[in-house]
């Protein structure tokens, strides 16, 4: 179980499952308090990051944002999912005129990235795409991976325009 905070204040909690069955993550339903479309997982701790870097990495699950934490990497923030709303855009472009999307490279995670790209358009987001290969998500390719192999995927992701 993980705490899910809005700014400094815990509104509900996110668990993983342990084993391979689904759901692989249940988070808090929706209620007076959490609303998920309000909240990115990990922003009251890495908008100092993501301002200082001047973009944001978009993750989907908490263990992925964990283990870019882990490998240095802190200008991240989660969804929660791969829906992206209107008022997570706007939080996001408050610290990052740039984002990078490296959602899951399965086809839920492709066609979310696709899915929000008019969205983050129309804040006046740059925004460039990451993709994976040979792993599932970002958590999966860094226990397999060096970290300046993904460190060189961020590099060249590649913009909307591409």
């Amino acid at each position: 179980m993980f705490p899910i905070a809005d700014n400094k204040k815990i509104v509900g909690f996110s668990g993983r499952a342990i084993k391979n069955i689904e759901p692989k993550y249940l988070h808090n339903k929706n209620n007076l308090i959490f609303q998920k479309s309000n909240v990115l997982y990990g922003l009251n701790i890495t908008k100092q990051y993501i301002k200082n870097k001047n973009y944001a990495i978009l993750v989907e699950g908490v263990f992925d944002l964990f283990a870019l934490w882990q490998a240095g990497i802190k200008n991240v923030v989660c969804t929660l999912g791969t829906s992206l709303s209107e008022h997570q855009a706007k939080e996001i472009r408050r610290y990052a005129e740039n984002i990078i999307i490296l959602y899951d490279s399965d086809e839920a995670g492709i066609n979310a990235s696709t899915r929000i790209l008019s969205m983050l358009f129309s804040k006046n987001i740059n925004i460039k795409i990451a993709i994976l290969e040979g792993a599932k998500d970002p958590d999966e390719f860094l226990k397999n991976n060096p970290i300046e192999k993904l460190k060189n995927i961020l590099k060249n992701s590649f913009s909307i325009v591409d």
